[in-house]
């Protein structure tokens, strides 16, 4: 058999077993709503097929032959490889578009835990910021939640902090039936109530502070049940950014 001959034999040899497989596309609705934990996940577990699929692309080739390997057979092989790169691209720009950062990729490992629709504000004993759509919520007993904003909140993670209320009001107004404060720290600002409950579609006013200034907010979504440590391993990249703009 000649080289070419045995080049191509085992370029079949490899597809058989590594089965480079083209992943199935995920659904991204225009309107996420609610489905923002589910779709994160199956973008997640499309990203990294991906990423096989074109490692797989690799091999296949470098047991072609590399650079020395069929003309027809390398040119395929690179078409295969910059098409799959070009759709993924244009995946992740999709779920940027419509869902939130890419960022949040990194968080689909613990966004498939039990969900709920609201928590208890006096069960609430800190929060954390992840970015600028991701939240965490500290309860007792090492238990947090993290919670996936409806859209990307402006302020939020340059703030690292956030108010709660209920509708549209003004941050720091003499109306504070209508919201409440979910404080960074063990306790509430002096004088400002709690939120009797904080619940999906809620919205959040980035600040620590308030400034009298009227803002629309951002909603929240689902409460998605993770432990104490994950919701610290979330928020570790934001706290070494903040530790990098303080020097």
């Amino acid at each position: 058999m000649t080289r070419a001959g045995l080049a191509y034999a085992s370029l079949l040899a490899c597809s058989c077993a590594t089965a480079c497989e083209l992943p199935k596309l995920p659904a991204i609705p225009e309107k996420i709503g609610g489905d923002a934990p589910r779709v994160l996940i199956e973008v997640r577990r499309y990203a990294d097929s991906m990423i096989e699929y074109t490692s797989c692309l690799r091999a296949e080739l470098a047991v072609a032959g590399g650079d020395a390997a069929p003309a027809h057979l390398r040119a395929a092989l690179i078409l295969r490889n910059n098409q799959a790169v070009d759709e993924h691209k244009a995946i992740l720009d999709l779920y940027a578009e419509r869902v939130g950062p890419r960022e949040n990729l990194r968080l689909a490992e613990y966004a498939g835990g039990e969900s709920r629709d609201c928590l208890l504000g006096s069960s609430i004993l800190k929060t954390g910021v992840v970015n600028g759509s991701a939240v965490v919520f500290f309860s007792y007993n090492k238990k947090a939640y993290l919670n996936l904003l409806k859209t990307t909140c402006p302020g939020l993670e340059g703030e690292g902090a956030f108010f709660a209320g209920i509708s549209q009001s003004s941050v720091g107004g003499a109306n504070p039936a209508t919201r409440g404060v979910i404080s960074p720290n063990l306790a509430p600002p002096v004088g400002t109530p709690l939120v009797s409950r904080v619940c999906e579609q809620d919205r959040i006013f980035p600040g620590r502070a308030e400034t009298g200034r009227r803002v629309l907010g951002c909603p929240l979504g689902r409460f998605i049940a993770v432990s104490e440590q994950q919701a610290l391993q979330m928020l570790a990249p934001a706290v070494e950014r903040a530790a990098d703009r303080a020097k």
